[in-house]
């Protein structure tokens, strides 16, 4: 697009040219280009429509009878069906808002039930060598609007949505929350973002931020004053109601794991932060699963023996579980209205519109909502009642209700990725690792890449294989793709850090300096890397330094 812009820019007039008539120009430009065409006076639009054959395609122009410039359209550059009017609106807004001077509009036609794609340009002055490389420039963009359409159409069976504009802040929203969890390698430990809690119990706190199972809180004793029991939610209530004061508070737990007898201790530490609403109160709490007393038959360095710590922001809400059931109740009625007039669904209805069973569609509703407001230990909740729900009767669900599973199994991955859980997203994520969709690859990746598993390079690999195996020449891949593309290189080079493989990393995100899509974050890999030689280095002076004095 870039380069039709240039070249009508050149056709408009300056100083060092001289212009005379447009209309005795353009007649000119058409015949040295040996051009058939037809021209029609209209009176009541005061100017003069030509049409004209350039190369094969069929242009229109128009020239005021003022004179001042000419408007071009080359007609018809797509045909498509006109159910699928929604994603021809979108592309076209989507060029519409990335250029000034080039304009893609649409008309429908009743006669074939098509709609028709055009592209228009204007310009104040006749250079025929520049208006010449204008019209040719069509034809380019012609086959790049139509080769991303099909992108956009398959990204949009992908999705299970006929309108994307529809469903844009959403879908927004939910790509910047994928991005985030692109880290960089940063000198510290990586950033966290907001996780948030529906009043669990402690016990159900700490099996979501430890990854543990089956956890039975025998005794909680808060700042050695107050002892609750471990599996009332009430419990939390206290901790909220001393936090107010704006004091830590720490919880000192007794507990088992599942069918194991032995006694083992927690420690959680809460501590208020500054509210950012009026709904909720913000806690920074800190879980930490003392290890077992070591023992003969294991090892002080095995995975039993090492403490599990994780850190999280919860939102501590007071919302009425009746007037959420009430919000559902109405958008589900909302949703089965609207489809029966035929208007369209917002993101949340289409997700929910073909469930007949209440409880699952609540679950669902709520799950993805508050996956989307960030609300993650909330939105495990409901998701994962609904995934057990529907998993049980999968086979028995209709086209619809199966891809609903799936989005469900995507929704719970990124949870827990957002919480650092990464082998039970795997465990979700594994469920749509083979749908093809573009959103669902980019969380697994992340998962992988983020959990240091070495499987993220066989995954990457094989996509990058079926990619070039349909595409046969990089400029043939969408934009879109592209940038998917671009996202796989980024992060395999990542975990190429994390696997200690500095050389070939280097390697990677070196190459990734003249694109810019991936060039700042290239720089700041390279940097790390260089980070990492010089800590090594050090550490390898001073062992050097130490052996020579023992040898002294």
């Amino acid at each position: 697009m870039k380069v039709l812009n240039d070249i009508i820019r050149r056709l408009k007039p300056d100083a060092q040219r001289q212009r005379s008539s447009v209309m005795s120009d353009f007649k000119a430009f058409l015949t040295q280009s040996n051009c058939k065409w037809r021209e029609l006076k209209q009176p009541e639009e005061k100017s003069t429509r030509f049409y004209f054959d350039y190369q094969g395609g069929h242009f229109v122009a128009d020239i005021k009878d003022s004179d001042r410039g000419v408007d071009i359209t080359f007609p018809g550059i797509a045909d498509m069906p006109v159910d699928e009017l929604p994603l021809v609106r979108t592309l076209c807004n989507h060029y519409n808002a990335s250029n000034t001077l080039i304009k893609f509009t649409y008309t429908t036609s009743d006669d074939d039930n098509s709609a028709h794609v055009h592209m228009s340009f204007f310009v104040n002055a006749i250079w025929p060598d520049e208006l010449a490389e204008a019209l040719t420039a069509c034809f380019y963009y012609q086959r790049q609007f139509c080769d991303e359409y099909r992108g956009l159409k398959q990204t949009a069976t992908n999705n299970g949505t006929d309108d994307v504009e529809r469903d844009h802040q959403q879908l927004t929203r939910e790509q910047f929350m994928l991005a985030q969890q692109e880290m960089r390698h940063q000198p510290g430990p990586a950033a966290q973002w907001d996780f948030t809690v529906d009043k669990p119990t402690i016990a159900q706190l700490l099996e979501r931020m430890l990854g543990l199972k089956s956890v039975k809180c025998d005794e909680v004793v808060l700042d050695n004053l107050t002892t609750v029991a471990g599996d009332d939610p009430t419990a939390l209530d206290i901790v909220a109601s001393r936090l107010a004061d704006g004091q830590p508070l720490t919880a000192l737990i007794k507990l088992t794991l599942g069918d194991i007898l032995a006694t083992r201790h927690a420690t959680m530490l809460f501590a208020p932060v500054q509210q950012t609403n009026h709904t909720a109160q913000y806690w920074r709490v800190t879980a930490t699963l003392v290890p077992p007393s070591p023992s003969r038959t294991a090892s002080i360095s095995s995975e039993p023996q090492q403490p599990l710590a994780n850190t999280v922001l919860i939102a501590w809400s007071g919302t009425d579980t009746a007037k959420m059931r009430a919000e559902f109740d109405y958008m589900w009625q909302d949703a089965l209205l609207k489809r029966r007039d035929g208007e369209p669904l917002n993101e949340l209805q289409q997700l929910i519109i073909d469930v007949t069973d209440a409880n699952i569609g609540y679950n669902m509703y709520w799950g993805r909502k508050l996956m989307l407001d960030k609300c993650y230990y909330q939105a495990l909740q409901h998701l994962e009642n609904a995934f057990n729900a529907m998993r049980t009767v999968y086979l028995d669900l209709g086209k619809e209700l199966r891809n609903a599973f799936v989005e469900i199994c995507y929704y719970i991955g990124f949870c827990y990725t957002e919480l650092h859980l990464y082998r039970d997203a795997f465990y979700y994520l594994d469920y749509v690792r083979a749908g093809g969709n573009v959103r669902h690859t980019t969380e697994l990746i992340n998962c992988l890449a983020n959990g240091k598993d070495f499987r993220l390079f066989s995954v990457t690999d094989d996509i990058a294989q079926a990619i070039r195996q349909q595409y046969e020449h990089e400029e043939d891949i969408p934009e879109s793709l592209q940038s998917f593309i671009n996202f796989m290189r980024r992060r395999r080079a990542y975990a190429l850090i994390d696997h200690h493989q500095l050389d070939e990393a280097e390697k990677a995100f070196t190459a990734m300096l003249d694109d810019p899509e991936n060039s700042d974050y290239a720089l700041s890999e390279l940097a790390y890397i260089k980070r990492l030689r010089h800590s090594e280095n050090q550490e390898s002076g001073s062992e050097n330094q130490s052996t020579s004095a023992e040898n002294h």
